[in-house]
């Protein structure tokens, strides 16, 4: 399987939406930043048909170290969870 890095990403939409790279650059980064901000502030961000993000409470739990078998508590914690949408679901079948 073949990896696309940032760089890729952002002069593959550059040329697709005919801008420059930096400005492309930018926008991810803006984009990325209000994903983040939105969830910091506790909201969930939906990119419909694509992705959506929100945090979820998980509960504190007993679990077992998976060598030693010593009993250990993880906290109660926040985390984010991310869901895929059709679009992305269905990629795959082209």
């Amino acid at each position: 399987m073949n990896t696309i890095f940032r760089k890729e990403l952002v002069s593959q939409v550059a040329k697709t939406i005919g801008k420059t790279q930096k400005l492309t650059d930018t926008m991810l980064d803006a984009t990325l930043d209000a994903i983040v901000e939105n969830l910091r502030n506790g909201k969930e961000v939906r990119i419909s048909g694509y992705i959506s993000f929100l945090i979820k409470e998980r509960e504190e739990r007993h679990g077992l170290t998976p060598k030693q078998k010593v009993p250990y508590v993880k906290p109660a914690h926040k985390a984010t969870k991310v869901l895929v949408g059709k679009k992305l679901k269905d990629c795959h079948k082209q």
